[in-house]
């Protein structure tokens, strides 16, 4: 019985732990995603304001 627990136990904390790392790699992802779609046109319409001052 004891044996079995320690099982459970260690394949619980290596599934915590990627788990944890997915979750990372998921929210690091979306972070930068949606970084890119909220500076990506500001850049553009800094770029067309620029380019109108010309």
């Amino acid at each position: 019985m004891g044996k079995k627990l320690l099982i459970f136990i260690v394949i619980a904390i290596v599934a915590f732990v990627v788990l944890v790392y997915v979750f990372k790699f998921v929210l690091v992802t979306a972070l930068i995603i949606s970084g890119v779609i909220v500076i990506a046109p500001l850049l553009y319409f800094a770029f067309l304001a620029g380019k109108s001052q010309d």
